[in-house]
């Protein structure tokens, strides 16, 4: 029963440990202090709060992303048969994806559309993807 300590005790010994919240207090006070700057760039209208909210400017898309967005748009013409193999779905998204990719202006929005038009004309002219040969000549410009 020796180690034991009775409640008052153990508060007077953490009491005189140094505190986290005493410390961080000198770091308040510090980042109170620092100084704040304005974009000079934001219009009058923004200055004053009454602007809409701020877009950030759509970025380029990785291969990968790309590659998601043509494989969403492309799994339901596989489940329902658009295709003879599941390589041949494989070969298609990636083929499709890697020639969406090289476009380096291609934003979000219209590596959808593009993806999405590419693959209704594609199945507008065939009625099923039967082989390599049936996308291989696949460019943007061609549909």
């Amino acid at each position: 029963a020796e180690g034991l300590e009775s409640p008052a005790e153990k508060r007077l010994r953490m009491m005189n440990k140094s505190s986290i919240l005493s410390q961080s207090e000198g770091k308040a006070d510090r980042l109170a202090k620092k100084k704040v700057t304005f974009d000079p760039n934001l219009s009058q209208d923004d200055k004053e709060g009454t602007s809409r909210a701020i877009q950030p400017p759509s970025k380029t898309l990785s291969l990968k992303e790309t590659a998601d967005i043509v494989v969403k748009y492309l799994t339901p013409f596989y489940k329902s048969g658009k295709f003879a193999s599941k390589d041949l779905f494989k070969g298609f998204a990636r083929h499709l994806s890697h020639l969406l990719a090289a476009d380096k202006s291609s934003f979000r929005k219209t590596v959808k559309e593009e993806a999405q038009r590419l693959i209704k004309t594609f199945f507008k002219r065939r009625g099923k993807c039967e082989s390599e040969t049936d996308w291989q000549e696949l460019t943007t410009f061609e549909m």
